[in-house]
């Protein structure tokens, strides 16, 4: 199951979230070779409203029984790249909302049984997939930088431990 739609943001929205990301750049983390800004509690109404957009989304594609288990802006600069993988079992689908495409390389690769999917990144679009089933990568950045909003999402339990983020009452 894979799941594409173009533009999803207008390439302002993408700009003023490339624009949010560099000036909280100061918060952002080091995960392998790229950087990203968590978003999970962010207050910011264009980062709240993006989250619900997505997160709707999302239950139309799995249904709605699904919470949001991360949110981050993430910011890969040149040379870096994520080897083929699958996510945590626990994860139900991912989407990959690209922020710009002036760079070379950073297209998502993948891996389904019958064929490969090449994803090149375009501003504003958005992509789900089912990240803990379907083996995937980042192919290396070899010129310019790659911003992305990606979201995982994880299906509700009765575990009273449970957090959700109800996206679309805030």
């Amino acid at each position: 199951m894979y799941y594409e739609k173009r533009d999803f943001i207008s390439q302002d929205l993408a700009e003023n979230l490339i624009e949010y990301y560099l000036n909280h750049n100061k918060s952002t983390f080091q995960y392998r070779d790229n950087f990203p800004l968590n978003l999970m509690q962010s207050t910011n109404k264009l980062i709240v409203n993006l989250c619900g957009e997505m997160y709707s989304t999302a239950k139309k594609i799995a249904g709605d029984n699904l919470k949001i288990d991360n949110a981050e802006i993430v910011h890969w600069p040149k040379e870096s790249f994520m080897k083929r993988h699958k996510d945590y079992k626990t994860d139900v689908l991912t989407s990959i909302l690209y922020l710009n495409d002036n760079y070379i390389g950073g297209e998502t690769m993948l891996y389904q049984p019958s064929n490969t999917l090449v994803i090149k990144p375009e501003i504003g679009k958005i992509v789900y997939f089912p990240n803990a089933i379907v083996p995937h990568e980042v192919k290396k950045i070899t010129q310019g930088s790659r911003y992305t909003f990606a979201i995982w999402y994880n299906k509700i339990t009765s575990n009273s431990n449970d957090v959700i983020y109800n996206w679309n009452n805030i």
